[in-house]
C-alpha cells in the first residue's frame, strides 16, 4: 500500500511539474501576442487569456508541486526517500541544519 502511495504521489508531482511547464509557456504565449498587439481589443483579447489560464493554472501546479514533495523530503518511515537529510549523533549525512525536527511527522523520533 505504501509503494502504491510513493508511486502515486510521484505521479502528481510530475504532472505539476507539467501543469507549471504548460503555465509558463502560456504566459510566454499570451505576452508575445500583447506584444503584437495593435489595438486595444487586440491587447485585451490576449490579456484575457493569459490572466484567465495562467492565474489557474500555476497556483494549482505549484500546489500539487508542493504538497506531494513535502511527502518527498520528509519520509515516515526509517530507511525511505530522503534519508541522507536526517542528522544523527550531530553527524550529518547531507546539508547542515537538523533536518529530522525540520520535517513535519518526524516528532516522534
Amino acid at each position: 500500500m505504501a509503494m502504491l502511495f510513493y508511486r502515486f504521489a510521484l505521479f502528481l508531482h510530475i504532472v505539476g511539474a507539467f501543469g507549471l511547464i504548460a503555465a509558463v509557456t502560456l504566459e510566454a504565449i499570451g505576452l508575445r501576442g500583447l506584444r503584437h498587439a495593435t489595438q486595444g481589443d487586440e491587447a485585451r483579447m490576449w490579456l484575457g487569456i493569459s490572466r484567465r489560464l495562467v492565474s489557474r493554472l500555476a497556483p494549482a501546479s505549484l500546489g500539487v508541486i508542493l504538497l506531494t514533495g513535502l511527502d518527498r523530503g520528509c519520509p515516515r518511515q526509517p530507511g525511505g526517500a530522503g534519508r541522507r537529510w536526517r542528522v544523527r549523533n550531530g553527524d550529518a549525512d547531507g546539508p547542515p541544519g537538523d533536518g529530522d525536527r525540520a520535517c513535519p511527522g518526524n516528532a516522534d523520533r
